[in-house]
Formats: C-alpha cells, sequence, structure tokens
C-alpha cells in the first residue's frame, strides 16, 4: 500500500513539473537593480509623453486655424487621433502576439516624432487655410496609430517582467511624463510669451533634431524622442471651464493639467489598498454628473479652486485603480503568450476610457450641452430641465454622495 502512495506521488510530482515547462515558456527576470529601475522610469516617461503633449496646448492650433472661420480645434482635433487609436489597440489585440513589435520601439517613437514634426510645419506654413486644416486631420489620425503601437509596445515590454515593482515604477512615471510636459510649455510660455509661438516650436524642432543627431545609447534614444516629440506638438487644452478667475488662460489650463498630473503620481505610487478610494472616485463622478446637469454652471462649482480640488482627487482615484488593474492581470499569466495578451488588451480597454471620457469632456461643454437639447422634442426637453434642476435631484444626489 505504501509503495502505491509513493507511486501516486512521484507520478503526480512529475505531470506537475512537465505542465510547468510547457506552461512557464518564458525567462524570469534576475534580481531587480537600479538599471533596471531606470530602464523602467524612462519607459514610463517616453510611453505617454505624446499624449500628455495633447493635453498642454490646442492654443496654438486654435491660434493657427480660429473657430470664427474652422472649426473648433480644441473639440476636434483629438477626435483622430483617439479614433485611430482605438482601432489600431482593437487589432493589436489580436495579432500582437505574432509580430513582436517590442522589438521595434526606437523606431516607431522616431516615426511619431516625424509626424508630429510635420503637424506642427503644416500648421505654421499652411495656416488659416483649408488644405492645412485637411492635412492636419490626416496627419492627426496618423500619429493616432503611431502612438497606439508605440503605447502597446511600451506596456508590452513592462509587463514582460513579470516585477511588481518594475510595473509600478513603470506606471508611475507615465504620469511623471504628463509633469514634465506642463513643466516645458510653462517654460515656453515665459520664455516666448502668448504671441510668439512659432520661434518656441521652432526651438523645439532644433532641440530635439540635435538630440536624435547626438543621442547613442537606447534608453536615452527613447527618453529623448519621447520628451522631444511631446515638445514639438504644442497647442491642447481638453478641459472646457467658461471662465478662469485667479489664474488667466493660457497658464490655467496648463495648471489644470498639471494638477491632474500630480494626482495621479500620488494615486499610482499607492499601487494597491485604500480600496475605499473607488468609491470615492464614483462619488466624484457623482459630482461631475451633477456639474454638467446645470447649463450654466453652480456659482460654487465654477470656482476656481474647487475645479483644482476636484481635478486632484479624480486624478488620484483614477490612478489608483488603474495601477492596480494593469498590474494585478499580467502577473496572474503562466506563460508569455497569455501575459502578452493581457497587455494588449489592458492598452485596449485603457484606450477605450481615455477616448471615450475625453470625447465626453469635449461634448459636455456648457454650449455643446445645450445645442445637444435642440434635437430633443421639447416635452422631453423640459421635462428633463425641471428634473435636473429641482430640489428632488438635488438631494437625491447628496444623498448618493453620503452613502459612497
Amino acid at each position: 500500500m505504501t509503495e502505491l502512495v509513493t507511486e501516486k506521488i512521484q507520478i503526480i510530482q512529475t505531470n506537475t513539473q512537465q505542465s510547468q515547462q510547457t506552461t512557464e515558456d518564458y525567462e524570469k527576470m534576475p534580481s531587480v537593480t537600479l538599471f533596471h529601475k531606470l530602464s523602467l522610469a524612462i519607459l514610463g516617461i517616453c510611453s505617454l509623453t505624446g499624449w500628455n503633449a495633447i493635453l498642454n496646448a490646442l492654443d496654438f492650433f486654435q491660434e493657427k486655424f480660429p473657430k470664427q472661420q474652422f472649426l473648433n480645434v480644441s473639440f476636434f482635433i483629438p477626435i483622430p487621433i483617439m479614433c485611430s487609436s482605438l482601432i489600431v489597440g482593437a487589432i493589436l489585440s489580436v495579432i500582437g502576439n505574432a509580430i513582436p513589435f517590442q522589438n521595434y520601439i526606437s523606431i516607431i517613437l522616431r516615426v511619431s516624432s516625424l509626424s508630429v514634426a510635420s503637424l506642427c510645419l503644416v500648421s505654421v506654413f499652411l495656416k488659416e487655410t483649408y488644405i492645412g486644416i485637411v492635412l492636419v486631420f490626416i496627419i492627426q489620425s496618423f500619429q493616432g496609430t503611431v502612438v497606439s503601437i508605440s503605447n502597446n509596445c511600451c506596456l508590452t515590454l513592462a509587463m514582460a517582467t513579470q516585477n511588481s515593482v518594475l510595473i509600478g515604477i513603470y506606471l508611475t512615471f507615465t504620469s511623471l511624463s504628463g509633469l514634465i510636459m506642463n513643466l516645458l510649455r510653462l517654460t515656453a510660455l515665459g520664455t516666448f510669451g502668448i504671441e510668439d509661438l512659432d520661434k518656441g516650436t521652432g526651438l523645439y524642432f532644433g532641440v530635439a533634431a540635435g538630440s536624435y543627431i547626438t543621442g547613442r545609447p537606447a534608453p536615452f534614444i527613447i527618453f529623448v524622442s519621447c520628451v522631444q516629440t511631446s515638445m514639438l506638438y504644442p497647442g491642447v487644452s481638453v478641459f472646457q471651464k467658461p471662465k478662469y478667475t485667479y489664474v488667466k488662460f493660457p497658464v490655467a489650463p496648463i495648471l489644470m493639467v498639471t494638477i491632474f498630473n500630480i494626482g495621479d503620481i500620488f494615486g499610482k505610487s499607492l499601487g494597491g489598498g485604500f480600496k475605499f478610494l473607488q468609491k470615492a472616485q464614483f462619488a466624484f463622478g457623482i459630482v461631475i454628473c451633477r456639474f454638467i446637469a446645470n447649463l450654466q454652471g453652480s456659482q460654487d462649482m465654477q470656482n476656481d479652486f474647487f475645479q483644482y480640488f476636484l481635478i486632484f482627487m479624480f486624478a488620484l482615484t483614477k490612478g489608483l485603480v488603474s495601477s492596480i488593474l494593469m498590474t494585478v492581470g499580467p502577473q496572474r499569466a503562466t506563460n508569455s503568450k497569455d501575459r502578452d495578451l493581457i497587455s494588449h488588451m489592458n492598452i485596449l480597454f485603457l484606450t477605450l476610457g481615455v477616448s471615450v471620457g475625453s470625447l465626453m469632456a469635449l461634448i459636455l461643454k456648457i454650449n455643446c450641452f445645450v445645442q445637444t437639447f435642440v434635437n430633443i422634442p421639447n416635452f422631453f426637453q423640459l421635462q428633463m430641465l425641471q428634473f435636473l434642476n429641482n430640489k428632488q435631484f438635488d438631494l437625491y444626489f447628496f444623498n448618493l454622495i453620503l452613502i459612497f
């Protein structure tokens, strides 16, 4: 009987070893060193620098293509990037395992830099022309494709480490890239002023070109290409606040983006724990819905400091939740194929969330919100407006805040 039990245990151990050999087909990481941490930090800065640059300066494009003559670029320009990024992200989630895109990160980032440079040149030399704005939208679509591929590559490479410390560093430094862009944008405004954006753009071109010529080490090339790429992309504020009281335009939108990036850094650095913050995120989502529901915006919610606090708390909870979700999934994978698939799906839904959220933020500004009511039958329009502005809705709103 003892011999049978021993034989059974040996068979089980043999099968377990064989299954581990077939499933764990990726190479284990060595002990984490300072070089690993530095590499993932630089990779994190690179991966989302372009997107953060977009959030820092649409005023450049608005000045080149005035909305009185063309389109409201603060609304329409981000749309091609969102759409192409989402489509490419969906495609990569299907074919990403078959093509090792992560081996070509430096090439992809350089292509992105050329795309952004072309976008700036078109805006400068073909300003206030219809062919110029058409080319801007075409280049934007291409830029969204390249950005999506680069984000997928960087994220897949980070997840391949299978190390929670390195993944946490990567995710935290994706937010730091936004803070770097805020400082660079403020420096450019302080140096050249609002009236002379072209000289600032020319300086960006010179610094970027010099960096590409002199830079040799791969981590340095990745870092410089991403940072300079976003420097070459002047122009955007996605926040549509009607007026600014304490800090004036265009510094005020950059300050709002800076506060968001600081909150995002704190949230991602927390990593795990503090699950109650997920409820806080939902509560502040309700605050935003109540703010949108007021067509003119209540006086308290229009206060600049309230907006800053709201943006910081939203970024804090968003960074916390996203870092948890982005870290846990790939760590549960037992082979490289599943791990890469999880990484591609993560970036797909991250892109989807950013696209939908940014689009809604642009659509639901006051003017667009009023215009959407034109298409609603008058009866339902009046009923909805009465509901959004009556006392019962206020009581329901504050009860939800207290619950969460």
